[in-house]
């Protein structure tokens, strides 16, 4: 639970602007789901409450053996309780039902949890994995190429960056709605959320200004899957001196995915040159980019 001790203490520091706290956002932004859960556990910490009474009445009956069996009953009782109210806290910043959910509070970590960067633009934190929305980073396999036909595996840098983002910072993320489909989720069933920082740093917004991602075009149309001849778009720069295919075309067209995989080789000089010209256009060039 380092994340949920991390977002307490961010609280803490904003005790005077409660509003600027994660902990008060995700509380606002996850209050369907915190009703929907108060109820039940309002009746769990009632009913243990009054067990604790009991417990706590007979303790001060006279009797040593009868102390030794209520104490740890006492004691489990008032855990009981304790950890009903941490429960609901932990719904309150989005452990609880996936669908309700509308924001995830936490810090990242992946030493000794169940955190973890699948490439630039998909983790997981806990038991879910996130996708962000409006960025499209180069999967972990995918590589890139420069001018001077050099082939780097620029996917698993830029998970590297991403995770570089996420370490050691406590972030809120909310559940944004695809444009193209209307739902808050992508097509694995992870759902699609705007991450940002205590310092306001916008997570998506920053793989893209630095290069390591590109804005992703959810009605865009779909590319042409039975060739590998390159058109217009196909191409996006990576880190200012690289050059790959776009994130999409290379999940879905396996013939252009195969020559990129191989664009630093001779039979396939034509085609990387091609791919080139479309990130790094020459002089005088009507290429819009």
């Amino acid at each position: 639970h380092r994340g949920f001790y991390r977002i307490i203490w961010d609280a803490i520091e904003n005790i005077s602007t409660p509003s600027q706290s994660v902990l008060y956002q995700s509380l606002v932004a996850n209050q369907t789901a915190i009703v929907a859960h108060v109820r039940p556990l309002a009746d769990i910490l009632l009913v243990t409450a009054t067990l604790t009474a009991f417990a706590a009445l007979l303790a001060f009956t006279k009797g040593e053996r009868l102390e030794k069996i209520i104490r740890p009953i006492l004691y489990g009782l008032v855990g009981a309780m304790f950890g009903g109210a941490f429960a609901l806290g932990v719904v309150g910043l989005g452990f609880g039902d996936l669908v309700k959910r509308r924001a995830y509070a936490t810090s990242f970590s992946e030493k000794g949890s169940t955190d973890i960067v699948f490439d630039g633009d998909t983790f997981q934190v806990g038991e879910f994995s996130l996708r962000l929305h409006g960025a499209d980073a180069p999967e972990l396999e995918q590589t890139c190429i420069d001018q001077q036909y050099r082939l780097t595996r620029c996917g698993d840098e830029a998970r590297h960056e991403l995770r570089s983002l996420l370490k050691l910072t406590t972030y809120i993320c909310r559940v944004k709605t695809n444009v193209r489909t209307g739902r808050a989720q992508d097509s694995f069933g992870r759902p699609l959320v705007e991450c940002t920082t205590t310092s306001g740093v916008d997570l998506a917004r920053k793989l893209i200004t630095e290069g390591w991602a590109t804005q992703y075009a959810p009605n865009q149309a779909e590319p042409n899957r039975t060739t590998d001849q390159l058109i217009g778009g196909d191409a996006v720069v990576i880190d200012g001196d690289r050059c790959t295919l776009q994130p999409r075309i290379w999940r879905r067209n396996p013939h252009k995915r195969q020559r990129m995989m191989n664009a630093d080789s001779r039979e396939n000089r034509e085609w990387a040159v091609a791919l080139l010209a479309q990130c790094f256009p020459p002089p005088n060039s009507d290429n819009p980019r």
